[in-house]
């Protein structure tokens, strides 16, 4: 999962181009940079393994003079043993095995930090939806929402006419500072598309459930509650 299928849904998500909405070229790009990061990983796990591929255990050696086993049942502890010293005991890993530990670390390395960042971000979240949820909207409130929604899309329109411009310009390879540009403007897109839809659900469904909203506020606190007791416990 760590070395395919994450990779693999990351890339597939940013080679989408709202422009020019391809699932063949989405497929093409995620699978092409995926196989690059499959060749990189495999590289790494060889170099490491040829360097590090030994399990080294350490161990404390004991010695003891020689007496008869029947006496093992009145000296179970080893009374006679001294200490020796201590070893480190080298076991050479085939490198499914070491491939296997390599994926096991990676794992938990990434679990641990998008699964805190997750259940950190989850209460604020479900806050913020209900903080933006949308306002019920009189027919004069539409129409005047309407009317600015309209008007920030006519500007829109000609930013993305000038960017269209300076990408034919450019051809397939876009400079570090169009590509910024692109993205800021996607952005924006998307806040349109945003403010649209709950200018519609304000409108025709009075702005939606109000318990829906309020459960996910009195979530979010619970959760948020939770968290705070959890990092005081630990």
């Amino acid at each position: 999962m760590i070395v395919i299928i994450i990779p693999f849904c990351t890339f597939y998500y940013e080679a989408y181009d709202s422009s020019n909405p391809s699932i063949a070229s989405q497929l093409k790009s995620a699978i092409g940079f995926t196989l690059g990061s499959v060749i990189i990983f495999a590289i790494c796990l060889v170099v490491l393994w040829i360097v590090l591929g030994t399990a080294e255990i350490p161990y404390k050696s004991q010695v003891s003079p020689m007496f008869s086993v029947s006496n093992m049942d009145w000296n179970p502890a080893c009374t006679t043993c001294k200490m020796d010293g201590s070893a480190v005991l080298s076991i050479p890993v085939s490198i499914v095995v070491y491939g296997v530990a390599i994926l096991n670390i990676l794992g938990w390395v990434v679990f641990v930090i998008f699964g805190g960042v997750g259940m950190g971000a989850l209460p604020i979240d479900l806050m913020s939806e209900w903080y933006h949820r949308p306002k019920p909207l009189t027919l004069d409130q539409y129409a005047t929402e309407k009317k600015r929604l309209a008007e920030v899309a006519e500007e829109l329109m000609e930013k993305g006419g000038e960017l269209e411009k300076e990408q034919k310009k450019q051809g397939e390879k876009l400079d570090k500072k169009l590509r910024s540009r692109v993205h800021a403007f996607k952005i924006l897109v998307d806040a349109l598309q945003s403010d649209q839809q709950k200018m519609e659900s304000g409108y025709t469904q009075g702005g939606g459930s109000p318990i829906l909203a309020v459960g996910k506020l009195l979530l979010g606190i619970l959760w948020e509650i939770v968290i705070y007791i959890c990092v005081c416990v630990c």
